[in-house]
């Protein structure tokens, strides 16, 4: 009788469309769920917004909770469109995509 075949991927996405939706406390579980079984992990994050460069970010807490060392961030934005007025910062932010 023939083993069935585990196929591991190559690459997990963790995604999500809001704010506190869990995605940061996932990805440390999978990472330790698959670190714990042999596999080598590392997680990256492209884009960090709302901390500061001195603050801990969500790959901060990955390597805490995940038990694992390489949990990589891109960049850092601090939340750029708080720096415009209220009633302008979906025109501002959104003029390079709306004159394509």
């Amino acid at each position: 009788m023939n083993q069935p075949t585990t196929i591991q991927p190559s690459i997990i996405f963790i995604t999500g469309t809001d704010t506190d939706v869990g995605k940061t406390i996932t990805t440390a579980a999978l990472a330790a769920s698959l670190a714990a079984a042999g596999a080598t992990v590392a997680a990256y994050k492209p884009t960090q917004t709302g901390v500061s460069g001195a603050e801990a970010g969500d790959m901060d807490e990955v390597r805490r909770l995940g038990g694992i060392s390489a949990a990589i961030e891109g960049i850092r934005l601090r939340a750029p469109w708080r720096q415009l007025p209220q009633q302008n910062w979906k025109t501002e932010i959104c003029r390079p995509w709306l004159s394509m």
